[in-house]
Formats: C-alpha cells, sequence, structure tokens
C-alpha cells in the first residue's frame, strides 16, 4: 500500500501565489493540518518515507512519520519558472499551463515533471514489490 499526502498550508497557498520551487514553510494551519494527518494515520505502519527535500514536506513528513525520512530530488514541485511568486488567477494559471507544456518562461516542461515522477514510481515498484 502506497500513502501520498499532500504537504500542509503554506502563507503562499493562503495567499494564492504559485509556489512550486521556492521554499516556503508550513503557516500554523498547515502544521494542525499534518497533525490531524497524523492522527489520521495513526494506526498505520510504514515501511518507509519518501519526501521532497523542500521545507514544507519536510516539516510535513516529520510530524507524520517519527522513522527515518528518505528525500528524494525525484518529488520536487514543479519550477513555476517566471510564475514563482506571482499571483494565481484564471489568466495566470491558463499562460502556465501554455508555458509548463513546453518549459517556456523558465518553467519545467510537464513531461519532464512527469518523467522524473514515473522514474520515482518505478523505482519504488521495483525495490517494495511484494
Amino acid at each position: 500500500m502506497v500513502y501520498l499526502v499532500r504537504q500542509g498550508q503554506t502563507d503562499w497557498n493562503l495567499f494564492k501565489k504559485f509556489n512550486g520551487c521556492t521554499d516556503t514553510e508550513l503557516n500554523q494551519t498547515g502544521i494542525a493540518q499534518a497533525k490531524l494527518q497524523a492522527e489520521n494515520l495513526g494506526s498505520v505502519n510504514f515501511d518507509a518515507c519518501f519526501c521532497s527535500p523542500q521545507k514544507r514536506v519536510r516539516q510535513t513528513c516529520e510530524i507524520i512519520y517519527k522513522g527515518p525520512i528518505v528525500l528524494d530530488d525525484r518529488l520536487v514541485e514543479i519550477d513555476c519558472g517566471e510564475f514563482e511568486g506571482t499571483l494565481e488567477t484564471a489568466e495566470s494559471m491558463k499562460l502556465f499551463f501554455q508555458a509548463s507544456s513546453s518549459g517556456d518562461k523558465g518553467t519545467e516542461s510537464i513531461n519532464n515533471f512527469m518523467e522524473r515522477n514515473c522514474d520515482f514510481c518505478d523505482m519504488i515498484t521495483k525495490e517494495y514489490k511484494g
């Protein structure tokens, strides 16, 4: 069984800013969300915990999982390029998705993002068969 957990809220989530590679921290709501998730998953005996090295993700994992956490760069959020830190509006989201289709405006292409995530999933599948 694989559990996927999204990190808790950051101020950039709260203020609807593009937050890809910028290393933001959880805010108080995000910490509370992670604690609630820890309660929800309290009866699960995890074999391993993998996470992005980004601070907001590490903070979430450290609240939920008390064992060693394996950091993996393939799990880093997509690079939002020129959109990073700007307001997420309907128009800017449209422009971001257009740019990320080819990697324009400093964004990571969606294909590259998916390839590195799939590479991680392939590794997990091979290593934790059975």
